[in-house]
């Protein structure tokens, strides 16, 4: 009886470990083979244009500091005048192991968009504010706009 009870505690633990290893294994950075192109489009609709220019690879380097090179895409659409705070940045890494370097140059962003509204236009400072950065797998957004959820929820959706 009791090596039959000690076999059946082996039993489960086994069990369990093995739904832990799933569950990590689950979990897991999904790549995804989204065109980039399709997901900005997406995440466009959801965002609308108004106010808005797509930027090259100049105005991604001088925004952001990121090389648009290094990425297997990259798309960004920021405001057309000084008083808009609008913008969307959507990296397609090469790699997760970008991701670090990716939120750092989006969060520095962030914080220079602060710094320019934070004192005068309190409406701009507050879309700022509320901004949304979502990394699923080998993707990147960052978003400011009205409705950020909006454009995260198209975002994903492409993925």
């Amino acid at each position: 009886m009791k090596k039959y009870l000690k076999l059946e505690y082996i039993r489960y633990a086994l069990l369990a470990l093995l739904l832990i290893f799933i569950i990590i294994l689950c979990q897991g950075d999904r790549i995804s083979n989204a065109d980039i192109a399709t997901v900005t489009e997406n995440v466009l609709a959801a965002v609308g244009s108004d106010g808005m220019n797509q930027g090259n690879h100049q105005m991604i380097r001088r925004l952001y500091g990121l090389d648009p090179n290094d990425y297997e895409g990259i798309s960004l659409y920021y405001p057309d005048t000084n008083m808009g705070a609008k913008e969307f940045l959507i990296v397609k890494m090469n790699s997760t192991d970008q991701y670090n370097t990716v939120e750092s140059a989006m969060n520095s962003r962030v914080e220079t968009q602060k710094g320019i509204f934070e004192g005068y236009a309190p409406e701009q400072y507050a879309m700022v504010e509320n901004y949304e950065l979502c990394h699923e797998g080998n993707y990147v957004l960052l978003v400011i706009s009205e409705d950020p959820q909006a454009a995260v929820n198209a975002f994903r959706k492409s993925l």
